[in-house]
């Protein structure tokens, strides 16, 4: 121990020095400043004591919970995603009604949610417990399908799924959702970039559209207001002539009585 201001040691140093952990590996011998140490990469055991003869057996095995809980998620996001592109699908008043990439999606979806190899212990989704409830499209997950399934099955369920780029569900799914999602090349970014032209074309005609009809109102307004002026005109013409009808026939009358 030491006590220091900064600068200077205030005590003299007491107690004894501190030593590197030291454990043997199947043979090898490792050194550790901590006593968390890593015995192979993703496996890390904590030391609790010394003892120079005393031997412990480190046994790793592979868990597939994790795998379950993801695949259960898996089944959650698929479900959202599904309501939501029903929703959008045969009615009229929604706002992706008719559209091409609703069923689209759809069937890229289900592609995914039907997985098989074909082949291996483990071969299609259905088999680890994903697998569709009814006719409504949604799925569900059977934890214990999933545990016998995968049960001493650690070799079958990696072959199963594989990696992003090596093959195997992951490969599968990864392209499936790059293909819908990039946002470059992405069929939603496609579908939403179309939709932008669509839109601005379809402004840059009402604004057109809306100008004609401005320019119609105009044109119409002052054709009603010549229209009216005529016709006050042909009134007063015809309010004339009745009056001079009228004192036509009055003098034709005086002529007869005389």
């Amino acid at each position: 121990m030491q006590l220091n201001d900064g600068a200077n040691d205030l005590l003299t140093g007491s107690g004894a020095a501190g030593v590197l952990a030291q454990y043997t590996v199947n043979g090898k011998p490792v050194q550790s400043n901590s006593d968390s140490v890593t015995l192979a990469p993703g496996v890390t055991v904590h030391l609790t004591g010394s003892d120079t003869s005393a031997t412990s057996t480190v046994t790793v095995a592979a868990d597939p919970s994790g795998i379950g809980s993801a695949l259960q998620s898996l089944v959650s996001s698929y479900n959202s995603a599904i309501t939501e592109l029903n929703n959008n699908r045969g009615q009229t008043d929604v706002a992706l009604a008719g559209e091409a990439i609703v069923y689209k999606l759809t069937n890229d979806l289900r592609g995914l949610a039907n997985y098989a190899t074909g082949s291996g212990n483990i071969s299609s989704l259905a088999s680890l417990g994903v697998s569709f409830n009814d006719t409504s499209g949604q799925l569900s997950f059977n934890q214990s399908t999933f545990d016998s399934a995968t049960a001493g099955q650690t070799t079958a369920l990696t072959q199963f799924l594989g990696s992003a780029a090596g093959g195997g569900f992951l490969q599968t799914a990864t392209n499936t959702m790059t293909g819908l999602l990039d946002p470059t090349n992405g069929v939603i970014t496609q579908a939403i970039s179309t939709a932008r032209v669509q839109i601005t074309s379809t402004n840059t005609l009402m604004t057109s559209k809306e100008a004609a009809l401005t320019l119609l109102q105009a044109n119409l307004t002052q054709e009603m207001a010549a229209s009216d002026a005529l016709i006050y005109s042909l009134q007063q013409q015809s309010d004339l002539l009745q009056s001079m009808f009228t004192a036509q026939l009055g003098s034709q009358m005086q002529s007869t009585k005389v």
